[in-house]
């Protein structure tokens, strides 16, 4: 799109010969003109504030929340600006290898195991636990009625030979959901409802195995 630097030396041509001397038809037009300098001039800057090319600062993060990233405390526009054309451009491909890149530019962690769980979810497991929102990846990478659900290795007992519990036939780590310390579980009941109190307040409770 070609930006008009200015309406009156643009519109000269299209006043008829018998009114060019005009000086007060040619007042009125050209301060209504100027008034679409003004106008174009808007346009386009606020058309180059959401161009991922030249936006920065809120700009920038509203086109990352758009697609998905969002920007690391710290972070500088640059660095951002790549990190949400890589993640652009890997959208449409739902490989595991562009699915651990993916993870990898939402999370900044390396070394990330995909493992299979039967028969429509797959378990992510980061070196480092930690809490992430992975709802527009899901969104955009995951095909309908499947699910990515963060994991975590089981581990023997401290007072066992230290290693990871693998499966016998194929030597996979065993991996179950990750558990967060004092996190409120919802109870339901063998169909899936949600248990309540007398007031209809649904029933919670703690992990007691990952809360002290």
């Amino acid at each position: 799109m070609e930006k008009i630097e200015s309406y009156k030396e643009d519109g000269d041509k299209y006043v008829p010969e018998q009114y060019k001397n005009s000086s007060k038809l040619r007042g009125v037009v050209d301060a209504l003109l100027a008034q679409c300098d003004d106008l174009e001039a808007a346009f386009f800057e606020i058309l180059g504030s959401i161009d991922l090319q030249t936006a920065i600062g809120p700009a920038l993060d509203y086109l990352g929340e758009i697609v998905g990233v969002t920007r690391k405390p710290g972070e500088s526009d640059d660095a951002y600006r790549t990190r949400i054309y890589q993640y652009r451009d890997l959208q449409g491909d739902p490989t595991h290898e562009v699915l651990r890149a993916a993870l990898h530019l939402l999370t900044g962690q390396t070394d990330i195991g995909l493992y299979p769980n039967w028969p429509a979810e797959l378990y992510w497991v980061p070196p480092q636990a930690e809490k992430y929102d992975l709802s527009q990846l899901v969104s955009d990478s995951m095909t309908s009625g499947t699910s990515l659900v963060q994991g975590t290795f089981l581990c023997c007992e401290d007072e066992e030979a230290y290693g990871l519990i693998v499966l016998e036939d194929n030597g996979q780590p065993l991996v179950i959901d990750q558990r967060w310390p004092d996190t409120l579980y919802e109870l339901v009941d063998d169909d899936g409802n949600y248990l309540v109190d007398s007031d209809g307040n649904h029933l919670v409770a703690l992990d007691f195995l990952t809360t002290d």
